[in-house]
């Protein structure tokens, strides 16, 4: 015998008698504007301090600093998925730069970016 049983709001609904055999759980995480306005500072900090210090001799610098100014545009846009899709590829020289400076939310974001 089958039993359709939904989850709603974090409460799964149905009969008292059923299995879980199988769970996927997709968690979307939509940021505040304030969340946004805050990446988009950090952004900021950080493309300012790449480009103190990009090497005129190492041309990949200068790409990241592209694409850390195409993640603080969609910010400033508030696109989150725009954010997302600009730190992908970045290196760990932007990694380094941003825990450096302390930009830990930005930080936080290429490390995950990094992951997936």
């Amino acid at each position: 015998m089958s039993h359709r049983n939904e989850v709603e709001f974090g409460v799964i609904v149905g009969s008292s008698d059923f299995k879980i055999e199988t769970l996927n759980v997709n968690q979307i995480k939509n940021r505040s504007a304030q969340d946004l306005k805050t990446i988009q500072k950090e952004l900021l900090t950080l493309r300012n301090e790449m480009m103190n210090e990009a090497k005129i001799d190492e041309p990949e610098h200068f790409v990241q600093i592209g694409k850390i100014a195409a993640a603080e545009k969609a910010a400033a846009e508030g696109k989150e998925q725009g954010v997302k899709e600009a730190l992908k590829g970045i290196s760990k020289w932007t990694l380094d730069i941003a825990s450096k400076i302390g930009t830990a939310v930005v930080a936080s974001l290429i490390t995950t970016t990094m992951k997936e």
